[in-house]
């Protein structure tokens, strides 16, 4: 069994890592614990009425598993932006061997062969309950109504002012901006869906074609999943309605970036 006991960031963050281990025992078999997704549980059709996020492997537990007692083993990973663990590597795979419970530190582990192979068990797995699910779709459709494109864009204007030494935190007006090159790259009617920790003022956009999004978190990200493309800065929120949607995403990563069609990238 591998367990993440500790908690990593808010919602993308926790969806992301998770569904990282839940590939890979999905893949190589046995079964996932994260003692930290308790307060998303609800809104997931996997985790819903549950304690625990917890998964087991359509192939069962591991054949030389939970026969018998192995030593717990710990992987610690401080910090962040350090080395990745790759939990495909014959190293991991033998350290899941010889261990009856693995106890993983939080973020830097990866197995992108099984997160790629198991992409649609995911998508079902964390699928948003009907009841964060419906506004969501609500608000997309009627956002849609005379618009040709639709266009979600991500506004990080609270934690992003620290976080990462404020290296991605823009203004309302940077976003104004690049909402406006975009809407150049399309022939049309392309119309803005905005999501934000902090909604700046309407007279910010004035002259463009917005609207906002559902408001709260996890219909914000399935609305966000539903469109037909993403801008944003780098956020597991984005990229996760990225991946549930098949949405292309295009991550802004300096402030004087220009937004080019070629640069809104299909997520993996």
């Amino acid at each position: 069994m591998i367990v993440t006991p500790l908690p990593c960031g808010r919602m993308g963050n926790r969806l992301s890592l998770s569904a990282r281990f839940i590939a890979h025992v999905e893949k190589y078999g046995g079964t996932y614990l994260n003692l930290a997704f308790q307060p998303y549980n609800r809104y997931f059709e996997g985790t819903q009425g549950r304690l625990f996020l917890r998964y087991t492997s359509t192939k069962g537990p591991k054949p030389d598993g939970a026969a018998r007692w192995r030593r717990p083993f710990a992987i610690r990973t401080d910090g962040w932006f350090k080395r990745t663990v790759e939990m495909g590597d014959e190293s991991f795979l033998e350290l899941e061997r010889r261990t009856s419970v693995l106890f993983c530190g939080i973020w830097f582990f990866n197995d992108g062969d099984a997160f790629r192979e198991h992409a649609s068990l995911l998508r079902r797995f964390f699928r948003p309950v009907a009841k964060w699910r419906e506004p969501a779709a609500a608000c997309v459709a009627a956002a849609r109504e005379g618009a040709d494109r639709l266009v979600a864009v991500h506004m990080r204007l609270t934690d992003y002012a620290k976080f990462n030494g404020g290296a991605w935190f823009y203004s309302p007006e940077d976003y104004r901006r690049w909402m406006e090159q975009t809407a150049a790259l399309h022939p049309g009617r392309t119309r803005f869906l905005l999501f934000s920790d902090a909604m700046p003022p309407v007279e910010t956009f004035k002259g463009l074609d917005w609207r906002r999004g559902p408001g709260h978190p996890v219909s914000d990200m399935t609305a966000m999943s539903l469109c037909d493309a993403i801008l944003g800065p780098p956020s597991t929120f984005s990229q996760w309605a990225s991946f549930m949607g098949r949405v292309p995403r295009l991550q802004i990563k300096s402030r004087d970036q220009v937004v080019q069609l070629e640069d809104f990238a299909a997520p993996s």
